[in-house]
């Protein structure tokens, strides 16, 4: 994509180091617009938001983007000065120096300059790019995290709303993704301060001097109406009234959970990726130091992209409308000197593809300076979108690399086991099933030699027999860069109607077909490799479990199929590549029946009565059922929990059935676990139940000796061996299904 600017800049030749003819095309700018080959003279670009591309051309007008990189900005003589470094597609090197320009703007008090570095993290609980919090933004993360005790208070301090109810059956979507993807509202992260006496800093301002400009007017490019007066900096001053003092936190013990949440992270740079920027407005209770809402006004500032590094620039301006009248502060403010507000900056990733098409967004940076180096970290499970081509062209579902045949194996029917460990958020999976929206990625070359790709699928039917191919359909939105309106639009990349040879050797014909993105710079980089979105419950046959095998086919530009890859074994050229997923959407079936105990008392809650030896020898009569049709169980277990004290001892009397029992991957072909069912479990009754005799063992007695009465609850959960490839809830659990009793001493 190209690079993405802001405000008033000089864009200048720096280095040509290349044979081949280099040029900048300049667009969207209000000024300055245009194609020029270099060497050429400086630019003076104007414009609120505008882009350059570099391109290059090795004879014949077939110019094409080149890869670039920038270097941050430094400042000297009055001017913030970066370069901008290109690398063109032609060459066998990669120095970087095909050519580079030069970008320079004057220094000023009203236009701010923020730059860094965006990754994806994972393998740590918090975020490791928010210095002096404990930055808790999933809801996998907000678990572990109340698993201390310090933590867990101040969670409820500053954020009981954050405190979930418990669902039955439990999460499901995984709860690893942030919290706005599961709820569907607007994304608010839990901060816990290590530092200061707020829950979020002190709105600051900077107090600046009104002097005359000695300089002619003209100097540095400046008009004679910039030029009049200037805004020095005196010094920076707190504009709000901190009363929220915490000084009931242990700062020591949360700094420490801090240093070991985040020291075991791994990071991957997150490459031409599109970045929106705004300034944050802070509600009346977080200017008093409440606890961040998210719940202030914004404005939109801008958009940006990163390099192939991951880095990026942002430059965005304050007018004197947003300056703090000295009436609204207790600040002293001397002759001729006015209040700047340092903005509150959030950043959001775009991302076209995530669910509803939600960015993730940081939590404000608070009191921004001028100029401010701005390190982004986002969760690699929100980004759900892998590195790396290898094995087969098609090469990942999810984060799972289907295309390694080393690390992952698919059997016949598209059970899937990864056992590949090279990045910590790839799920391990064992005999598992697929479901909800796969999201395919492969490598089938760039852009412009392979426009075009198509998807076919079929499905298996119960009697083994495949359905016809058929042409996948689901449009594939993705971000691309619009220069007519100068930002990032979620845009269409297929299916349209192109006229391909559809069948190998067969004239050609109007097909629904995908537009392939990879390497072209005009869409975000992270979708490069995306080809499809698949909503797997939509494609089995008539909708229930099964496999079904995806086909794809790449197309060049005369619209004849061209070789995809080659034959591992023996080389031959080959021009589709397939993959059968089994997917299952099914969850396990858990019901209690016919429980009893003792003596039946008639009462709105079951309510039984034990006598005399009752009480130690009384059994506690059910039948149970936990089944997974198709045998994707992970595990169930029974258990009993008294006066709400989990695991109550108790063995089964009857058969010594196994209240808890756990799937054991053992070699090829996929085994099963089907749970209590009829034909399978040699317990289990024709609907699937399994009964069982619990009691306490070792002549403990069901009450003790002071209770005239207990509640007991009966726990039935279960967990089920499913991926979608990225989530780290692998298997997907459900239940407890709970049935409660009271057990109360007869006279």
């Amino acid at each position: 994509m190209p690079l993405i600017m802001h405000g008033n800049w000089t864009v200048a030749v720096k280095e040509k180091h290349a044979a081949f003819p280099q040029r900048f095309i300049i667009s969207g700018a209000a000024s300055g617009n245009g194609t020029y080959l270099a060497p050429h003279a400086p630019v003076p670009v104007a414009g609120g938001t505008w882009s350059v591309r570099i391109q290059s051309d090795p004879g014949g007008s077939s110019w094409a983007d080149s890869e670039y990189q920038i270097t941050f900005p430094s400042k000297s003589a009055g001017q913030y000065r970066f370069d901008l470094q290109s690398n063109d597609v032609w060459g066998g090197d990669k120095d970087f120096n095909d050519l580079v320009l030069t970008f320079s703007t004057p220094v000023t008090e009203t236009d701010f300059l923020v730059y860094g570095h965006v990754s994806t993290y994972s393998g740590c609980s918090y975020n490791p790019c928010y210095p002096g919090y404990i930055y808790i933004e999933s809801a996998l993360a907000l678990a572990n995290a109340r698993r201390f005790p310090i933590l867990r208070k101040a969670i409820e301090q500053l954020y009981p709303q954050s405190i979930p109810a418990q669902r039955i059956p439990l999460p499901d979507p995984p709860p690893d993704l942030p919290a706005a993807l599961l709820s569907g509202q607007a994304y608010k992260p839990v901060l816990i301060p290590v530092q200061g006496k707020t829950y979020t800093p002190v709105k600051k301002a900077q107090v600046m001097r009104i002097v005359p400009d000695e300089r002619a007017a003209g100097t540095d490019n400046e008009t004679a109406a910039t030029a009049e007066a200037r805004r020095v900096p005196v010094r920076t001053v707190e504009v709000a009234q901190a009363v929220s003092e915490i000084a009931s936190l242990d700062k020591v013990a949360l700094g420490r959970l801090l240093d070991i949440g985040v020291r075991n992270c791994q990071t991957e740079s997150l490459v031409n990726a599109a970045l929106r920027f705004q300034e944050y407005d802070r509600t009346l209770a977080e200017l008093g130091g409440g606890p961040y809402t998210g719940e202030g006004n914004r404005e939109e500032l801008g958009q940006a992209s990163t390099d192939r590094n991951g880095n990026y620039i942002f430059r965005y301006s304050r007018t004197l409308a947003q300056l703090i009248d000295e009436t609204n502060s207790d600040v002293a403010l001397g002759e001729n000197e006015v209040l700047e507000a340092m903005p509150d900056l959030i950043v959001q990733v775009l991302g076209a593809t995530l669910p509803g098409g939600t960015p993730y967004e940081t939590a404000p940076c608070w009191n921004m300076p001028l100029v401010k180096r701005l390190n982004i970290c986002i969760p690699s499970s929100y980004w759900h979108t892998p590195s790396g081509c290898h094995g087969k062209p098609i090469s990942h579902i999810g984060f799972i690399p289907v295309g390694k045949a080393t690390t992952v194996t698919l059997d016949a029917d598209g059970r899937v086991t990864c056992t590949d460990t090279s990045k910590i958020d790839i799920p391990q999976t064992h005999c598992a099933a697929w479901w909800g929206a796969l999201r395919m990625s492969a490598c089938i070359g760039k852009y412009d030699q392979v426009p075009h790709y198509t998807i076919e699928y079929r499905a298996k039917r119960p009697d083994n027999s495949w359905t016809n191919w058929s042409l996948y359909q689901e449009a594939l939105m993705l971000d691309n860069w619009k220069t007519t309106v100068n930002e990032w639009v979620a845009t269409k990349a297929g299916p349209f109607i192109h006229n391909l040879e559809l069948l190998k050797g067969q004239p050609k014909q109007d097909v629904l077909a995908y537009n392939n993105i990879q390497g072209n710079m005009d869409w975000s980089g992270p979708d490069w490799f995306i080809k499809a979105i698949i909503p797997s419950w939509a494609y089995s046959y008539q909708g229930g479990p099964g496999s079904v095998q995806f086909r794809l086919k790449t197309y060049g530009p005369d619209g004849k199929q061209i070789q995809l890859w080659s034959d591992p074994v023996t080389s031959a050229p080959l021009y589709q590549d397939s993959i059968v997923l089994y997917v299952d959407h099914t969850g396990p079936e858990l019901n209690f029946k016919d429980v009893t105990i003792g003596t039946v008392t008639a009462n709105p809650c079951p309510l039984f009565t034990l006598t005399g030896s009752e009480l130690v020898n009384a059994t506690l009569d059910l039948k149970f059922k936990a089944v997974q049709r198709q045998g994707f169980l992970g595990a169930y277990t029974l258990s009993v929990s008294k006066c709400n004290t989990p695991n109550f001892p108790l063995e089964d009397l009857a058969s010594a059935h196994p209240l808890h029992l756990d799937y054991l991957a053992g070699p090829s072909p996929c085994g099963d676990l089907f749970g209590t069912l009829f034909g399978v479990d040699v317990d289990a009754d024709v609907d699937d139940y399994v009964a069982v005799q619990l009691n306490p063992p070792g002549n403990v007695s069901w009450l003790e000796a002071t209770e005239t009465l207990s509640s007991f609850t009966l726990n039935l959960s279960a967990s089920v061996r499913r991926t979608d490839g990225h989530s780290s809830n692998y298997p997907g659990y459900y239940g407890p299904l709970q049935y409660n009793l009271v057990i109360q001493r007869g006279s």
